[in-house]
């Protein structure tokens, strides 16, 4: 099979945008809980808040923004959603009290989610076929990048200057995405023209039924994973190593960066399962190494391997849902297993941080592991295990 061309201005294009978007959203996510207390003079307990209205707006939208991209078609939402996404930023620099920040955050979840939808409809119909893997993971590897960059840029503006300046920046970086996206020429949009004349609301006007399997199997992924790296920082503290605690994302986004191209022409070339075994495997190995971790050699190493665990599965779980789901259903696919990944996380950040109070975040990771671990199961009954049957059905037959 002749090997299609990948990188091109498009695929760049919507790249960068993505990078701009998640570039923002790191660099508030590390500095809006600083700005709420020191600035606001909120309680502690507010923080959360902050959080979670933006995952609430998030998820809420996602279903709803795979509808209209199936109607309008992913470069209008894409503009909308992060003309939005600015508009709501800009107000940052004008913020004097906590509840209108939780409307803009509010608000800025929703910019995010139609904006996250878009950008994975669009990079699925730019990818070729024969490359989905490995595209990819170089479109979720600039998002690694911000994930490196954005705290620490966010972090030092404000340690040196003022939230003013870090807010003006933030809204200069949506006008970055939103200029990349509007240079971004996608395909022509394939929509559904029986789901225009269906008048009465199903299930799938909001989920795409095939990405339903790979999306749950996502959904507890998150919830486990997120279920201790949400609270790595008190855990970092709890064993005394407060002092490199901020270098654990940065090692993990790194291990990301490097490893997932290679993930992803693996994924290519022989299959799935080859990459997402060992990345459950690699996670849960990594989790019960942060579990007993005393050390900031065995704090880092955990990391490490934590972000090649995750950067084998993040991505590759995201092409099966996308080539699993109709041409023109690309956007309800990636809805779906967005929305599922942001409940996962939601969840698992709140149930699993219960469980801390009572058990210490070292038992909690290695709870997380276990359930790691049970996903590689639910991954082989869902998926595995019906491809290998589907196979075996194909051979009889032929």
């Amino acid at each position: 099979m002749q090997k299609q061309a990948l990188w091109n201005r498009n695929f760049l294009g919507i790249c960068f945008t993505n990078f701009f978007l998640f570039m923002t959203m790191y660099s508030l996510m590390n500095t809006l809980p600083i700005f709420v207390t020191d600035v606001l003079k909120a309680d502690k307990q507010q923080v959360g808040l902050v959080v979670t209205l933006f995952l609430i707006g998030a998820v809420l939208i996602r279903p709803l923004a795979g509808k209209w991209i199936e109607n309008l078609g992913p470069k209008k939402i894409l503009l909308i959603s992060l003309t939005l996404f600015m508009i709501s930023n800009v107000i940052d620099i004008k913020i004097k009290n906590f509840f209108p920040l939780l409307i803009l955050r509010f608000i800025q979840g929703i910019g995010f989610g139609m904006a996250t939808t878009a950008t994975g409809t669009i990079v699925a119909d730019l990818i070729p076929d024969n490359r989905k893997g490995e595209g990819i993971g170089y479109f979720n590897m600039f998002m690694s990048l911000a994930m490196v960059v954005g705290p620490f840029l966010g972090l030092t503006v404000i340690s040196h200057y003022n939230f003013t300046i870090f807010f003006t920046i933030c809204s200069i970086f949506c006008l970055l995405a939103l200029l990349c996206g509007n240079i971004t020429k996608t395909p022509e949009h394939i929509s559904n023209k029986k789901t225009k004349t269906n008048k009465s609301l199903q299930l799938k006007d909001f989920i795409e039924p095939t990405g339903i399997p790979i999306s749950l199997i996502s959904f507890v992924l998150s919830f486990g994973y997120y279920g201790s790296i949400a609270f790595i920082t008190l855990y970092a503290k709890e064993i005394r190593l407060a002092n490199v605690s901020s270098f654990f994302f940065v090692v993990f986004a790194v291990m990301i960066v490097i490893s997932r191209p290679f993930f992803g022409k693996l994924f290519d070339k022989r299959g799935e399962n080859i990459v997402i075994y060992p990345g459950f495997l690699l996670l849960a190995i990594g989790l019960i190494g942060l579990s007993k971790t005393h050390t900031p050699f065995m704090f880092l190493a955990s990391s490490g391997i934590i972000g090649l665990g995750f950067g084998a599965l993040f991505s590759s779980l995201q092409a099966l849902v996308l080539k699993a789901a109709p041409a023109h259903r690309k956007g309800f696919a990636t809805a779906t297993f967005l929305s599922f990944w942001d409940c996962g996380y939601g969840l698992g950040s709140f149930l699993l941080g219960l469980i801390s109070v009572y058990t210490g975040y070292s038992i909690l990771c290695v709870v997380s592991s276990v359930i790691i671990l049970f996903d590689a199961l639910l991954y082989y009954k869902l998926h595995h295990r019906k491809t290998v049957t589907f196979v075996e059905h194909t051979s009889k037959a032929a």
